[in-house]
């Protein structure tokens, strides 16, 4: 097969926050399926996920509008830090103690709790009241975490966070055409070069 020598130009923008709403909206619908099909075996850890992509999905949102917004951005610095700044740059004031605002505590929260995770270790030595089949049960393990899985929480969660993202898009001025993953690619022909087979 015959090679050929080709220039090739173009551009590329890639914003994996795309990929992380799909992905966090991937679980969520899971969920929503699960709960219809009393399908509860092990759902903690579609929540797991699901919230997990859901706070990463708004940092990359913040990130994106840091990027295109603001000169020196730096996507490391704290999430809080970074999202004062874009509230300053879009002159927003918002009640941090009332939806949407509140549920980036909850998703930060979450987060939090999965990436720096700790041991928990406690001795228990109490007296109290149960069935003769409770006896038989293991003592529940109630990981943190897992008070933030509930359908009403994730909801009120998406909703919110989409409706925080709407608000700052418009904002900071930026069109929904802007926040798309996109490419594109010219070539131009510089020569056939010859066959190698020998």
């Amino acid at each position: 097969m015959s090679k050929v020598c080709a220039r090739r130009h173009g551009s590329v923008r890639i914003y994996v926050h795309e990929d992380l709403v799909r992905g966090a909206a991937y679980f969520r619908d899971r969920i929503e399926e699960r709960l219809e099909a009393d399908d509860l075996v092990a759902i903690n850890f579609d929540y797991m996920a699901c919230l997990t992509l859901l706070a990463f999905s708004f940092e990359a949102r913040i990130n994106f509008i840091g990027y295109k917004k603001l000169t020196d951005w730096d996507e490391k610095r704290p999430i809080l830090g970074k999202l004062k700044l874009i509230l300053k740059y879009c002159s927003l004031s918002p009640d941090w103690n009332k939806r949407p605002y509140s549920s980036i505590t909850l998703v930060k929260r979450f987060r939090d709790l999965l990436a720096h995770g700790k041991p928990i270790e406690h001795r228990f030595d109490e007296v109290v009241e149960m069935s003769w089949d409770d006896l038989s049960l293991p003592y529940q393990l109630e990981h943190k975490w897992r008070k933030a899985c509930t359908i009403e929480q994730l909801r009120s969660a998406f909703a919110d966070l989409d409706r925080i993202w709407a608000e700052l898009c418009e904002a900071a001025r930026i069109k929904k055409l802007e926040m798309r993953c996109r490419g594109t690619a010219n070539f131009s022909l510089l020569e056939v070069l010859p066959d190698n087979d020998e």
